[in-house]
């Protein structure tokens, strides 16, 4: 049995784009699939007060700034999705 896929660890520390170029060099040569994963989480705020949609806010600041160490630019993609 033959297994081709490469998994790569994304670190949300350090620069992704190496590792990822990498990655992908390789598993264009063997023909495989390519993972990437990551692990990270954001620090949760605790709403004090009336303005809970400000702590939203904050929090997908944080998701948002967490993805972006991980992927590459996209040309022409929106940097926000369609969260709030």
């Amino acid at each position: 049995m033959v297994l081709k896929t490469i998994m790569v660890q994304l670190d949300v520390d350090a620069i992704a784009a190496p590792r990822i170029s990498m990655a992908w060099d390789l598993a264009q040569r063997y023909e495989a699939d390519l993972i990437g994963f990551s692990a990270a989480q954001p620090h949760f705020i605790t709403p004090s007060g009336s303005d809970d949609q400000a702590a939203t806010k904050a929090l997908w600041c944080q998701v948002d700034e967490i993805e972006a160490c991980c992927l590459l630019p996209k040309a022409g993609s929106p940097s926000n999705g369609n969260r709030p």
